[in-house]
């Protein structure tokens, strides 16, 4: 066939359709071609309607064939026929088609040779058998996707899995078995011979296109579809290897704002001559909020997307929406036209918003698009877009726009996480220099708005760094959970003290930033302090803006509700020495501004608290409220009590209420264990709530619970918390009036509350009170009528004068306790104790010690942790090995000279006191063992485990330390040891990025039925294999958890739920299959 005898051939191209592998066959063919590009609607995902003018069905792919000596041309549709029809009349076509007779056997039944029959079978099984199983698939899918409220989603979802479980993976593996064995009994790795056919060009479509959904139909043998089927997954990879596959690709581009258009028009045109028809069907974008600027994925993913992305990106189609996308239509320059550019803007003489305005029109659109396509920009255009952005970061807040003006902080960060820059100092920079316009500069009312939006905006944007789930997310909160800040909080040692260090309010402030090492999150703590004192200036702020910021308040809110002493310009001080050379002088003008708003920081955060909350997501769904238990609502009260949450613990009442409501059962529940409604008297009383505290005394008579003597204790202990004397005193006179039987802990909280309201007296008084009152009932023998004090109340007392810095009184006091005859137990000597070494007594504690031993007082794990938190707790991250040598000698020589021998506890707490030193050396671990060898103590498993925690809370991990450790102590199988051992060993691993031996470990646990069941230790295992792309194990990891988790029948309470790891699956789609529990379910996570 000659050149003039070749049709006009034109494909009408869709985009996400089937109708990239009749482009793929047409290369083959060689064929001259037209593309007319249409894009699917954004809303509904249908093909446009133009497309009924080529064929009645609208649909894709179609083709029209004028031949040359032809008036009208063929409309050929569906892709088996279009496939046959060109195979069979072109001059290409044979290579594609298999021999059809066997020699001898023309024109004879039977006569066809076995390639060609499994030829033309495959031209009909693609459509006829397996895409109906993967189209089924897809909108199967949709059920449980977030295309479905959530409040329904649990539902559908169900059905999904159960459709999925019943036919769609059944049939699917079925499909792919059959696929197998053809490709095991072909000799050349393709379908029907040695050669590519047309049948595996029709097979390509959906074999590419569903080969990273397959693992998530169910559980395959061996952990993933392509271990079960290697010859096709080895298939599928020929394929997109074929060059004429990837010409295909390379014929449609995709095009910011246009989606797609042709690369060739015909297989002869240029890149920048399009033809005509190729034309683009596009829509502006719907107007929505920022999302995150984020690096573009690899080039072969952008390949895959714009030719195959029907079943990955049906349901929400990606849109742009970041710095400079007005202008991504701009036609893409070369790399050295755009240096030519940047140099040019770098040495014109202009002013630096004006500067910055060309870079983000002119320059950033360009370095967006190399962004999409490639893993990395030229070193030469990164470094001086970063000088740019170096130059504008800490000058530059605002520009003139056509609407007003214009911030520009959140947009610069943006730009640095799209180069790849994600660390805080930067950000801090930001934060600083949009801070200090703020009241260095009389800006006008509404862009001072603007620029308050601004800086919510930088913190959102900050809070979404480093999280994985958050790529491409809207601009959003992305913080830690309150737990997750609690939890922290709780390894800090010296925070519960009177009067904590500035270094550890210090530290405390960055657990608020949990994702980042304390010490690199100390950069961002000025920036953090001066945004709340923004937030609580009303010259700045408004409610709009702090229930904005709500999420971030919260958390600053938890650590400054820790700090008995309250936040103190001594701490700010502290965070604000923290250097940052490029902006200490703003820096410090900052931290003036924020010592002038301490107390206005503190009445925002702790007393008006109400006007923000709102802005917190603390809401349950009615409708799974009805299967919560008592115990749900306990835990989630105790938390937000904890965190001094008011509007979650407003919320968790109402929930309650509702859920009462809709189940019977909790009213029934709550009589028979009434504890929950005496903490609720005590949150009420503790929060302030005398309305809400009435609801709750009334819903106790309407359930026909008598309020009890702990529901007043509680009642006393909230109000104390409160420093509401005047309620404790009107409350101890009605009950005392009463004639109520009270106990010693009504007593005890009675005197300590008196005590820690600042009338230490009249506490002395009531102790007083009590022993007098108890005395003139043995005397009478009428002891029903009185209490019996005990050393606890004498303890209250000493504490509470220790408390207050009267030592003098406390000693008073001890001294009458004497010779009234109470006897000092462990906890006396344990208050004692802690106060005489707080204050540097040695030789008091000394004495205290051989006064325990003379009393008969054993001394508890509390003696020895009191003392070694002393001794070890003093030293500072300076202290030399001597130092520390000489300091646990100090503490054998107390423990020898007191007469007291130390135990295996004893030497396990030291042991932990010194491997928890930052600084705490190889020498003065050895000391410890030695004296354990001395004492004819061996090392422990557990003490192993706090070697092996040491190791790893170096930077960076030793994990050579850690496989010492294992060798020394002969610890070489998983035979030896405990389980926690074995689980922080695969954290071990997985922290170090030892994925072999991590994973060798954690299958190891599995196959000896003990499986790895540590939440924390499978949350290092899940951020390893997600950081290393290994999707397919970590899918087999949470599969297995879940698993196990079915095969315990244990109830798990609802902060196991609420864990980082099931999070951190859920975030990463690894959440699928019939054993996700309905706590999993999307909307409760």
């Amino acid at each position: 066939m000659s050149a003039t005898d070749l049709p006009n051939i034109k494909l009408h191209w869709l985009d996400r359709s089937r109708s990239q592998r009749i482009l793929w066959l047409l290369e083959e063919l060689k064929l001259p071609y037209e593309l007319e590009i249409y894009h699917r609607d954004k809303s509904t995902n249908f093909a446009p309607p133009e497309l009924e003018k080529v064929h009645p069905l609208g649909k894709s792919p179609v083709i029209t064939v004028q031949a040359s000596d032809a008036t009208t041309p063929l409309v050929l549709a569906e892709s088996g026929f279009i496939t046959q029809y060109l195979v069979e009349h072109s001059p290409e076509g044979k290579k594609l088609m298999p021999t059809k007779w066997k020699e001898g056997m023309e024109g004879k039944f039977g006569g066809e040779t076995e390639e060609w029959m499994r030829y033309q079978y495959y031209l009909h099984y693609v459509e006829g058998s397996f895409m109906p199983v993967l189209v089924l698939s897809l909108f199967i899918g949709a059920l449980r996707s977030p295309m479905v409220p959530f409040f329904i989603r649990p539902i559908t979802g169900m059905v999904a899995n159960r459709i999925f479980a019943s036919y769609i993976f059944p049939n699917s593996r079925r499909n792919l078995s059959l696929l197998e064995t053809h490709l095991s009994e072909s000799s050349g790795g393709y379908l029907c011979g040695n050669t590519l056919s047309a049948a595996d060009i029709l097979m390509s479509f959906p074999l590419i296109a569903a080969k990273d959904k397959f693992d998530d139909f169910g559980e395959w043998k061996d952990g993933g579809w392509r271990k079960e089927f290697p010859k096709v997954a080895e298939y599928v990879t020929r394929l997109e290897a074929e060059e004429g596959y990837k010409k295909s690709l390379r014929s449609v581009v995709p095009v910011p704002r246009l989606g797609a258009v042709a690369r060739f028009a015909t297989s002869a045109d240029g890149l920048d001559s399009p033809h005509p028809a190729a034309s683009s069907r596009s829509h502006e974008h719907d107007a929505q909020r920022p999302k995150r600027s984020s690096r573009a994925r690899d080039s072969r993913a952008g390949a895959k997307d714009s030719a195959m992305a029907l079943f990955a990106d049906v349901v929400s189609p990606a849109v742009s929406n970041s710095p400079g996308s007005e202008l991504a239509a701009q036609p893409v320059v070369s790399e050295l036209e755009l240096i030519a550019k940047i140099n040019h803007l770098v040495q014109r003489e202009t002013h630096l918003y004006k500067e910055y305005e060309a870079f983000r029109k002119e320059i950033w659109p360009h370095i967006e698009k190399m962004l999409e396509t490639q893993t990395q920009i030229p070193k030469t255009i990164y470094e001086a877009a970063s000088d740019i952005l170096g130059k504008v970061r800490s000058q530059l807040c605002w520009v003139h726009g056509p609407d007003g003006p214009h911030a520009v902080c959140l947009e610069i960060a943006q730009m640095y996480e799209s180069l790849g820059r994600q660390n805080l100092n930067t950000r801090h920079d930001i934060v600083i220099n949009l801070c200090n316009s703020l009241i260095d500069t009389r800006h006008p009312t509404s862009r001072r708005k603007v620029l308050m939006k601004d800086l919510i905006g930088l913190w959102q944007h900050i809070s979404q760094l480093r999280r994985r789930g958050e790529m491409d997310k809207e601009l959003r909160f992305a913080l830690p959970t309150p737990q997750n800040v609690v939890d922290d909080l709780d390894k800090i040692p010296g925070l519960e003290e009177e009067n904590p260090s500035p270094a550890t309010v210090k530290r405390a402030l960055t657990s608020i930033f949990v994702l980042f090492p304390p010490t690199h999150a100390e950069a961002i703590l000025p920036g953090l302090l001066a945004t709340v004192a923004f937030l609580s200036d009303k010259r700045f702020s408004n409610q709009t803006f702090q229930t904005e910021a709500a999420p971030l308040l919260h958390l600053v809110q938890i650590v400054v509700t820790r700090l008995k002493g309250g936040l103190t310009p001594e701490a700010v001080d502290a965070v604000f020495m923290k250097r940052n050379s490029g902006v200490w002088a703003k820096q410090q003008n900052l931290r003036g501004y924020v010592n002038q708003q301490l107390p206005e920081i503190t009445k925002l955060l702790l007393y008006q608290s109400d006007f923000w909350q709102g802005g917190l997501n603390t809401t349950m769904d009615p409708d799974m409220a009805k299967g919560i238990s008592l115990s749900t609502f306990h835990t989630q009260l105790r938390l937000a009590y904890r965190t001094r949450n008011t509007g979650a613990i407003l919320s968790i009442w109402q929930n309650l209420m509702a859920a009462m409501k809709n189940n019977p059962r909790l009213a029934q529940d709550m009589r028979d264990d009434p504890h929950l409604l005496d903490f609720w008297v005590f949150v009420w009383c503790g929060v302030r709530r005398n309305n809400k505290l009435q609801e709750t005394i009334d819903l106790m008579h309407e359930l026909g619970i008598e309020p009890t003597l702990k529901t007043y204790t509680a009642m006393m202990h909230g109000w104390k918390m409160a420093k509401d004397m005047s309620k404790i005193d009107a409350l101890w006179s009605q009950l005392v009036e009463s004639g109520m039987k009270l106990d010693v802990v009504i007593w005890t909280e009675r005197i300590s509350s008196l005590i820690d309201g600042r009338q230490p007296e009249e506490g002395v008084r009531a102790l007083v009170q009590m022993v007098t009152l108890w005395k003139k009932a043995v005397e009478s023998g009428h002891q029903e009528h009185a209490v019996e004090p005990t050393i606890a109340v004498v303890n209250a007392v000493l504490k509470g004068m220790l408390r207050h810095g009267d030592s003098k009184k406390a000693n008073e006091i001890l001294a009458w306790a004497g010779r009234e005859g109470f006897a000092p137990d462990v906890r006396t000597y344990n208050i004692l104790l802690r106060e005489t070494l707080r204050d540097d007594k040695a030789e008091d504690a000394r004495t205290l010690l051989q006064s325990m031993k003379q009393q008969g007082v054993e001394p508890d794990s509390a003696t020895f942790t009191i003392l070694l938190e002393g001794v070890l707790g003093r030293m500072g991250p300076d202290v030399t090995v001597a130092e520390q040598l000489a300091a646990i000698e100090s503490v054998f020589a107390e423990f020898e000279s007191s007469g007291i021998k130390p135990g295996l506890e004893t030497y396990g707490k030291m042991l932990y006191a010194v491997a928890s030193l930052s600084n705490g050396s190889e020498e003065a671990i050895a000391a410890v063992q030695e004296h354990m060898r001395r004492g004819g103590f061996k090392i422990t498993v557990q003490m192993v485990t706090i070697l092996i925690e040491r190791a790893l809370s170096r930077e960076p991990p030793d994990i050579n330390k850690v496989r010492e450790l294992l060798r020394e102590h002969k610890l070489t199988d998983i035979d030896q040891g405990d389980q926690t051992l074995w689980e922080r060993v695969v954290s071990a691993f997985a922290v170090a990025r030892q994925r072999d031996e991590a994973m060798a470990l954690f299958d190891k646990l599995t196959n000896a039925k003990r499986p790895v069941t540590s939440l924390p230790c499978l949350t290092d295992l899940l951020k390893m294999l997600l950081e290393a792309g290994d999707t397919q194990t970590a899918q087999r990891v949470v599969t297995l958890v879940l698993d196990n988790r079915l095969k315990r029948k244990e109830q798990f309470n609802e902060r196991y739920w609420r864990h980082h790891f099931w999070h951190l699956a859920g975030e990463s789609g690894l959440l699928r299959g019939a054993n996700v529990p309905h706590e999993l379910w999307d909307g409760n996570l």
